[in-house]
């Protein structure tokens, strides 16, 4: 076809004519659009218990996949009833690219969404690893929360150079034990537990108008050893830098 026939088949919106899917293609999509539909409601009802923010941007990924849905069925109506318009075409184009965009971006600020839950088979190891610690649940949970304590009023975390020894001799039990607290509780390894507490400490120094250190001061005055340590754990815990944490300080 030429191009002045091809032409002429856009304006005459007669690009119908010279599609062709097999009515059972379009029935085969819409049945695995509705089984992973089905599959995502499943997970999220598992999803229950993790954090405020994860389950808000969760349920926008939801709704964005739904939508999703909806545009393509809507696509699908118009053209079995020959009802497609050019307009029609661009707008609903247009609007699955945005929800695809916004799933992309989720997973750009929000990559724990798409990290699920941690395995049973990491779990059943670590399980493995303190079954003979001796420690029982009932003991378990007040070191816990002996732990957040001291973690709060003593603030061991600022010490640079804080081992787990010390901070076993603070919690008064063995150093396995102190291992244990921390990875079966809080699900971090001992180096992450200390650092989330120094990144809380430095948004607390950051958001303080009166504050006169600078970022990498403060990286030190809160117990990390230099900026990009400071930086790379801020990241973790915040889905931001200490720069741009500050920065929306200031807008806002």
């Amino acid at each position: 076809m030429n191009t002045a026939n091809k032409l002429k088949v856009v304006l005459n919106n007669e690009i119908g004519d010279y599609i062709y899917m097999p009515s059972y293609g379009i029935w085969i999509i819409l049945g695995l659009m509705f089984f992973y539909g089905f599959l995502i409601y499943n997970r999220f009802k598992d999803h229950r218990k993790i954090g405020y923010k994860e389950k808000i941007w969760l349920q926008w990924l939801i709704a964005s996949y739904l939508i999703f849905v909806l545009l393509f069925i809507i696509f699908f109506v118009l053209v079995k009833f020959d009802l497609m318009d050019r307009k029609y075409d661009y707008f609903i184009d247009g609007a699955i690219t945005f929800f695809i965009g916004m799933v992309a971006y989720f997973g750009f600020v929000q990559p724990e969404v798409f990290k699920g839950q941690k395995p049973l088979s990491k779990l059943i190891p670590l399980y493995r690893k303190y079954s003979k610690s001796g420690l029982s649940e009932a003991l378990s949970i007040d070191l816990k929360n002996r732990l957040i304590k001291i973690m709060k009023d003593e603030k061991p975390y600022l010490k640079s150079d804080l081992r787990m020894n010390e901070l076993a001799n603070l919690l008064k039990v063995s150093r396995n034990h102190t291992s244990q607290i921390i990875n079966e509780h809080f699900n971090l390894s001992f180096f992450d537990f200390i650092n989330r507490y120094r990144v809380e400490e430095a948004k607390v120094l950051l958001s303080d108008p009166d504050e006169v250190l600078n970022i990498t001061a403060i990286a030190y005055q809160v117990g990390f050893n230099n900026r990009a340590s400071f930086y790379k754990a801020f990241k973790k815990f915040t889905n931001q830098n200490p720069t741009t944490f500050l920065k929306h300080l200031q807008v806002s």
